[in-house]
């Protein structure tokens, strides 16, 4: 196996939820499903000659808060903007610890990375506000703001947006394809 691309995602998800598993939906799905396909692949990616994993990230896990493994399943508290935030900087300190412990290992030629594709025209923004309620865009606090503000004028301006700003799923999975 020559190359594993982390990419599956909630995003905004309206409510707390709990999956079968007792983890919270957006962390098992963005990041715990992840890092259990890495763990189990691993072997085979650290046997072949030039290794890839890729996790696929955002921007969104600059404005995460602090991730406490302790509460991060709780419904107290829970936010969905930093539900999907803590999970998008979980696979991006994933990269790095496990760069990290591969690089111990003498004989591994695994590289990680992860990496934000761009603002993508996807169903990931399915549950945002913005896609339920345009008018949010004006409440939508500063730090997701520009990204608010795009979903929002995509669905005034439509085509304009679409084609011009938000990449096609084609044209954002060049990144990940590239590192």
């Amino acid at each position: 196996m020559d190359i594993l691309v982390n990419n599956a995602a909630v995003m905004m998800y309206p409510k707390f939820k709990l999956t079968d598993d007792g983890h919270e939906l957006v962390w098992q799905t963005n990041y715990l499903g992840h890092f259990m396909l890495t763990e189990l692949l691993k072997p085979l990616l650290k046997a072949a000659p030039a290794a890839r994993i890729v996790n696929v990230s955002a921007l969104a896990h600059f404005y995460s808060d602090p991730i406490d493994l302790e509460t991060i399943d709780r419904r107290y508290g829970w936010d969905s903007r930093q539900s999907y935030a803590k999970s998008k900087l979980a696979l991006v300190m994933h990269a790095h610890e496990l760069t990290k412990r591969l690089r111990a290992e003498e004989a591994s030629s695994v590289t990680i990375n992860a990496c934000h594709p761009g603002l993508c025209y996807t169903r990931l923004v399915r549950y945002t506000p913005l896609a339920r309620k345009p008018l949010n865009v004006l409440l939508a606090p500063f730090a997701y703001g520009f990204a608010s503000f795009l979903f929002s004028l995509y669905r005034s301006a439509g085509n304009f947006v679409k084609w011009f700003i938000l990449k096609t799923p084609k044209d954002g999975a060049q990144t990940p394809l590239y590192v």
